[in-house]
């Protein structure tokens, strides 16, 4: 069954797994706010258009370890955007 990050356990679960990138992660409704020493990032969720939005600052790997789990959680579009 596709996980629908419209439901608040499936952005918990979301959140658990941001977690394991060994950085801390605030979590807000549809909203979530990564930061570590080499890294920031904003990940902004529209469930209802299966589409995410990624502002980061930083590591590139990271950023394909969230790009990767997004796409677990059945996000159709991602739009990522360096922040200089």
């Amino acid at each position: 069954m596709p996980k629908d990050l419209r439901f608040y356990l499936t952005r918990l679960e979301l959140f658990h797994e941001l977690k394991k990138m060994k950085c801390p992660v605030r979590w807000h409704a549809y909203e979530y706010l990564i930061f570590c020493k080499d890294f920031i990032c904003v990940v902004l969720l529209e469930p209802w258009k299966d589409t995410a939005s990624i502002f980061f600052r930083g590591n590139h790997e990271k950023i394909n370890y969230i790009k990767k789990l997004l796409l677990k959680y059945n996000v159709n579009k991602i739009v990522i955007k360096k922040i200089d």
